[in-house]
């Protein structure tokens, strides 16, 4: 990860998350920067460029904010990729995949437990 501070700040814009910790290497330079949300920790972290991730991210949303989310994207300027009949996907600052869904199979999922 290339930019710390400014692939953290686009889940904080977007999602609201709160800053919980910096860490720094010997020299001074941020080498890792934690986030909060709710009871998960994302952890951003300086890594090697061969490391890369292939895959979505995805979070889970209600079908009634679609369209609230949609307009949160387009307005910071995040470009959709696709969307599907239930997810909206589109990139972080740093290429990878994400998207928020409301798909159903979740949920089927979930009350079969």
């Amino acid at each position: 990860m290339d930019d710390i501070e400014g692939c953290a700040q686009f889940y904080i814009d977007l999602f609201g998350f709160q800053t919980l910790d910096r860490k720094y290497n010997d020299t001074g330079e941020l080498r890792a920067l934690w986030l909060r949300c709710g009871e998960i920790i994302f952890m951003f972290e300086k890594g090697e460029p061969e490391t890369e991730s292939h895959g979505v991210i995805a979070f889970s949303i209600q079908r009634k904010d679609r369209e609230t989310w949609r307009k949160k994207l387009n307005h910071m300027s995040v470009p959709i990729t696709r969307e599907s009949q239930f997810s909206i996907y589109f990139p972080d600052p740093e290429g990878r995949a994400l998207a928020l869904s409301h798909s159903p199979e979740v949920l089927e999922w979930e009350e079969e437990r």
